[in-house]
């Protein structure tokens, strides 16, 4: 629900709150993919919230993409247990990243 156990009137998302959910196997990592992923949840729980309305639970996913750039025009990347790397992997990052800014 992205919202705090104790009081109930504080919600939380992103890297200033930690998963603490039965459901859940392990709380997740602290990575932005979470963060931008939580935000329409949280706004609806905001306001559902406000209303008196059943909260809808947040589910984050189990793995992500991981890039991280090496400062020289290359990056290497993370996915399904499998490692890269490459001028190729830079620019997936850079579109990926100012896709989000725009």
């Amino acid at each position: 629900f992205l919202q705090s156990v104790s009081p109930p009137n504080i919600f939380a998302a992103g890297d200033c709150s930690t998963i603490s959910d039965p459901a859940i196997r392990a709380c997740p990592p602290k990575a932005g993919v979470y963060a931008v992923r939580s935000g329409p949840v949280l706004v609806q729980n905001l306001l559902k919230f406000l209303n008196g309305e059943e909260l809808e639970p947040y589910r984050p996913q189990d793995d992500f993409l991981k890039l991280f750039s090496l400062g020289d025009g290359t990056a290497i990347g993370f996915r399904f247990g499998l490692a890269f790397e490459g001028a190729w992997c830079w620019a997936l990052k850079d579109y990926i990243d100012r896709s989000f800014m725009d």
